[in-house]
């Protein structure tokens, strides 16, 4: 399924497709730059509200849809929080593993050690992630990203690979071993 990232830069490559008809190199030059902005702000917005929602499925799930237990968590745990979750300047996930145990995160550093996709994945993310904290920090006016717009979608496409797979991990967390 086309995300909002995907459709921003299908009708980007438009616009850029009628700029250079036109020669219009400095407008097709600010364009870019003004894209790769939105890209990074899309997705990490894309990736914030996937990964937020995914834990509130979580939660709904294994509390049996409690909606005290969901509206603790929401408030508590998930709303202006999501920032916390990653060491965004990092090289892994395991600040966001660990929150749901030592185990988990145990097993999940297992899983990126076998999984190289996954592992890229996270590092894509964790880009994304840091270059929108410098950009909305900074002076988002005349702030530059040194990626070209191809490069940025190439690294959203790699997070995907990360965010996606998030609600499974999630699913196995919460299962509870009928034994113990």
């Amino acid at each position: 399924m086309e995300s909002v990232v995907d459709r921003l830069f299908s009708e980007h490559n438009k616009v850029v497709g009628l700029l250079d008809e036109h020669s219009e190199l400095s407008l097709r030059i600010a364009t870019e730059a003004t894209l790769r902005k939105v890209l990074v702000l899309s997705a990490a917005s894309y990736f914030e509200r996937y990964i937020t929602d995914a834990v509130l499925r979580f939660v709904g799930d294994v509390s049996g849809e409690s909606a005290c237990v969901s509206a603790l968590v929401a408030n508590k745990a998930v709303r202006r929080q999501y920032h916390t979750y990653f060491q965004w300047d990092g090289n892994s996930a395991n600040s966001f593993f660990a929150l749901f145990g030592t185990e988990f995160k145990a097993r999940m550093k297992g899983i990126v050690r076998g999984d190289d996709d996954l592992a890229k994945g996270i590092q894509a993310f964790l880009t994304i992630g840091l270059e929108r904290n410098k950009m909305v920090h900074g002076d988002f006016g005349s702030y530059q990203i040194e990626k070209t717009t191809d490069e940025v979608m190439e690294l959203y496409r790699r997070a995907t690979v990360f965010v996606e797979r998030i609600p499974d991990y999630l699913d196995d967390c919460g299962v509870v071993d009928e034994e113990g």
